[in-house]
């Protein structure tokens, strides 16, 4: 009898881990990232700004000027918060946080959030050192 009842909790106890879920956090990589493919600011960052971010992100913004000639010394240097990159932990990067809608509210936050590609490619470029090309 107690061996039927140590074999009974121990398969019990053996379910109740195997169905555990490891949390994998809040940063996902929707697709794979080319790593191959080195991503221009000013060709393929700067344009997702002026699409979607200098509607408010402007000369009048307290915090951020995204706007062409300003949003790449503001985001490492001048910035409020500079720098909003983290070239050491990317996905802590405060842009990509933003963007992501970890700890902060999403960006941009009357619109509908950045495509999946375009937060892909803001993190390459992250990945890559931030680079100013």
């Amino acid at each position: 009898m107690k061996t039927k009842l140590l074999i009974l909790i121990s398969v019990i106890l053996v379910l109740i881990i195997v169905s555990c879920e490891k949390d994998s956090g809040p940063y996902i990589i929707t697709k794979p990232v080319d790593t191959t493919h080195i991503v221009s600011f000013s060709n393929e960052i700067q344009p997702i700004f002026n699409d979607r971010c200098i509607v408010c992100h402007n000369q009048n913004h307290p915090f951020l000027d995204l706007r062409p000639g300003y949003s790449y010394d503001q985001l490492l240097y001048t910035g409020a918060n500079a720098p909003y990159v983290d070239i050491n932990n990317p996905e802590q990067s405060i842009l990509y946080e933003h963007i992501m809608g970890v700890n902060a509210s999403i960006m941009p936050p009357n619109n509908p959030p950045l495509t999946d590609d375009q937060k892909n490619l803001i993190l390459l470029w992250i990945i890559q050192k931030a680079q100013n090309n």
